[in-house]
């Protein structure tokens, strides 16, 4: 009888060993299923946070861009208004103290302002 217990202990002891064996298999494939869910999860978070940086700096290039073309155009308007006025103090100038015609004026304006 006691040969019977020492053997159904035995039996005991293996089976709990097998069987802690195999929850300790089970616990490491569910952490690597983990690990590997959340690796993907963080590449997928990188990858949409460089993405989001992507479209800011698009944005921001656009908003250059934009700003500098209204800039630019604005300076144009500028040296537009300027030469328009050089053209007519120049006109009022010459006719006022010169004897040039109107017509060598508009030309020598022309030639100066590079219209």
């Amino acid at each position: 009888m006691l040969q019977s217990q020492v053997f159904d202990e035995a039996k005991y002891i293996k089976a709990t060993k097998a069987d802690r064996l195999k929850q300790i298999q089970e616990l490491q494939v569910k952490l690597e299923e983990q690990s590997f869910s959340e690796l993907n999860h963080w590449t997928a978070f990188e990858e949409e946070t460089q993405s989001n940086m992507n479209a800011v700096l698009e944005s921001d290039d656009s908003r250059r861009i934009a700003f500098q073309l209204a800039y630019d155009e604005e300076q144009q308007m500028i040296a537009v208004r300027w030469s328009y006025f050089a053209l007519n103090f120049y006109i009022h100038y010459c006719c006022s103290h010169n004897s040039s015609t109107l017509v060598d004026v508009v030309v020598r304006l022309t030639i100066i302002c590079g219209f």
